[in-house]
């Protein structure tokens, strides 16, 4: 099984990350579980921060010709690496309610593929931040990862939000729940 990160936080060692890094750890941890299916857990983890990758023009060159993109950038990085996973995971901040503006970016290049390329594969999504209290950013999200999902043909398996807190410490029931994600893929 290939698992493809995207992770849209500029913070390289950040909640975000740390959330990422708990629900691998419970994959990998778990690896001999997958072996029936597959001879091996792979992960491509990309910091999409520190990836040149420029917005979708919508010059229709995609349509045309599906997986072919005319931008040049490490857009193109992402989409091979799509067409080989089976497993996304999106994790984003919450900021301003929505996406981080570079995980938005990557997530629109995904339309440059034929759709069928998504059919049948399994998206987590994981959000950290908002206002105390308030969970409508970590909504909107979801919904908008559940469309984005609907639209490819793919599985939404699980969400995960970290609440905006002042320490660097994810609650443990978070930790418990991102680690034990594992069951959804076999």
């Amino acid at each position: 099984m290939r698992i493809l990160v995207l992770n849209g936080s500029p913070d390289a060692q950040g909640k975000t990350k740390q959330a990422v890094e708990l629900f691998l750890d419970g994959m990998f941890d778990h690896a001999e579980l997958f072996h029936k299916n597959d001879p091996a857990l792979y992960c491509s983890f990309m910091n999409l921060a520190w990836m040149q990758i420029a917005p979708c023009t919508r010059c229709g060159m995609c349509k045309a010709n599906p997986g072919k993109c005319i931008l040049k950038d490490a857009g193109q990085h992402i989409l091979n690496s799509a067409k080989l996973c089976g497993v996304y995971v999106i994790a984003t901040p919450v900021y301003a309610g929505g996406v981080s503006g570079i995980l938005k970016v990557a997530a629109d290049r995904l339309y440059a593929h034929d759709p069928s390329v998504f059919s049948g594969k399994k998206m987590v999504l994981i959000t950290e931040g908002c206002s105390r209290g308030d969970e409508r950013g970590h909504q909107l999200i979801e919904s908008q990862m559940e469309l984005l999902c609907e639209r490819l043909n793919m599985e939404f398996v699980a969400s995960h939000h970290i609440p905006y807190s002042e320490t660097d410490a994810i609650p443990a029931y978070i930790r418990n729940s991102l680690y034990n994600d594992y069951p959804l893929f076999l």
